[in-house]
């Protein structure tokens, strides 16, 4: 199907070029055949060899190829109204030149407008190196939510190691370079979304993700993009293994019964309720930056001042530290937090969980042949159906995959679970359900840049402040 698709388009590309080709000299076989047209304009342009390379690079093929096109087109008799509109439209304006105007080829550069050209270049090459390095190498992330306080703040700049745990290949190679899904302002997809390349990575066995490694990772409920390395992109800590069984017990994890035990490594926060009648001191001398959601206000009998009742999202190094404050009335973690009094999200549908008493649930692990019944489909739907490619029908309480009848289905991939450390302020496994292994990208490894700023405001870069105790900090 893909080499339909991409012979179908390089079909398209042959039907507007063929006149650039033609007049320069070219035979007709050497038009047609794909990547060797190319090879030939390089010789034309006198360009390195290597080139070539990247323009069968998925991704950075796309910059690649204006690129050899502004050297070639600047053979022509082509001003620079033309030359900008066949950037601007990723060359199609091509098309109408094929056919509309009539064109001279020369084998030496035309010298006026040679600045022009230079500049154009010079950045196309930027970009295609760049690219490069972003879609095989190196990442750079931003943090936008609070899902992983204390251990990642909002505002922190991550640069994210692909070849960590393998380098998991580009699978939409025609898109546009350093931008992920969407084109900014215009809000219009940047990729062409009917060439997909299998999955593949390699070495596929670099290094085995461990239990609480921080994984970025692609969105599996996100049903805006399909193509998998285009969903959005996730940062949470791997808390289950493929074959780990998972339970939260009033917000404490245990895997494989045995609790959680990441107290060096992790600063994992929750919801607590506050109730002060000292309102100044507690916020200001206490808190600091804490998160805080003010709740309500009330005067009471038993006290002479007003209460106040407060959410806070903190650590529990911090709550100790202030439990025993005299101008705290009462403090108690809160097992359903105020802000997400709504557990009917949680994956899996139509289960009694919520998200401090959460499970127990086995992760699925490659080879394993799990039973599956009107009861506990929910858990294994997305899997079957989404992830694995697999059609499902549920007909008077029997299932069928792919039109047959069964009980039981055989799992075809690694599965994780994964949870912010903000573990009452976060959109993780309990609510997205598992992550399969071809929707891992990397590793975060470095904090380069830290920013603190306006949540409400974030483009206000004049209330930005560099938090420099974060520069260059590893992240564990």
């Amino acid at each position: 199907m893909i080499i339909t698709k991409i012979l179908f388009y390089h079909i398209i590309y042959v039907i507007c070029t063929y006149n650039f080709y033609k007049i320069s000299g070219h035979k007709y076989w050497q038009i047609l055949i794909p990547v060797y047209n190319i090879y030939t304009i390089i010789g034309i342009i006198k360009k390195p060899k290597w080139w070539l390379f990247f323009t069968i690079l998925p991704v950075s093929c796309v910059s690649m190829l204006i690129l050899i096109w502004i050297h070639f087109i600047y053979h022509f008799d082509i001003n620079k109204k033309d030359i900008l509109l066949i950037i601007l439209t990723l060359g199609l304006y091509t098309f109408f030149i094929n056919y509309k105007k009539r064109i001279k080829f020369s084998k030496k550069y035309k010298k006026k407008n040679h600045i022009f050209k230079s500049n154009i270049t010079d950045l196309l090459l930027s970009i295609t190196l760049a690219s490069t390095i972003h879609s095989y190498a190196f990442q750079s992330f931003t943090i936008p939510t609070e899902s992983m306080e204390k251990t990642l703040l909002v505002g922190d700049f991550i640069f994210v190691n692909k070849f960590y745990y393998g380098l998991r290949l580009p699978m939409s190679p025609v898109s546009l370079p350093l931008i992920h899904n969407k084109i900014p302002i215009l809000g219009i997809k940047s990729y062409l979304q009917d060439i997909e390349i299998p999955y593949f990575r390699f070495p596929d066995n670099l290094k085995k993700i461990k239990r609480n490694d921080i994984i970025v990772f692609n969105y599996p409920k996100d049903d805006q993009n399909i193509i998998i390395d285009k969903k959005e992109n996730y940062i949470k800590r791997c808390v289950g293994l493929p074959g780990d069984y998972i339970e939260i017990i009033d917000s404490q994890v245990y895997v494989n019964n045995k609790k959680e035990n990441f107290s060096n490594l992790s600063n994992n926060q929750y919801s607590f309720i506050l109730c002060t009648f000292n309102k100044k001191f507690i916020l200001n001398k206490i808190l600091n930056n804490q998160k805080k959601i003010f709740l309500f206000s009330k005067k009471t009998s038993l006290f002479k001042n007003k209460i106040y009742i407060y959410e806070i999202f903190m650590t529990e190094k911090k709550f100790n530290t202030i439990k025993n404050n005299k101008n705290i009335i009462f403090i108690k973690k809160n097992s359903i937090p105020i802000i997400f009094s709504k557990e009917d999200k949680l994956f899996p549908i139509n289960y009694k969980w919520t998200r401090d008493f959460y499970g127990p649930i086995k992760i699925p692990k490659k080879g394993d042949i799990v039973y599956i019944n009107k009861e506990n489909i929910n858990i294994y739907y997305d899997i079957i159906h989404k992830h694995e490619k697999n059609n499902i029908k549920i007909l008077k309480n029997k299932i069928f995959i792919n039109n047959k009848f069964t009980n039981k289905y055989l799992i075809k991939k690694d599965y994780y679970f994964m949870l912010g450390d903000n573990r009452h302020n976060s959109i993780d496994s309990r609510y997205f359900g598992f992550v399969p292994n071809d929707h891992i990208i990397g590793k975060p490894i470095i904090i380069w840049l830290s920013v603190k700023w306006d949540q409400n405001n974030p483009l206000n870069i004049f209330k930005w402040r560099i938090r420099w105790s974060r520069l260059l900090k590893y992240i564990f």
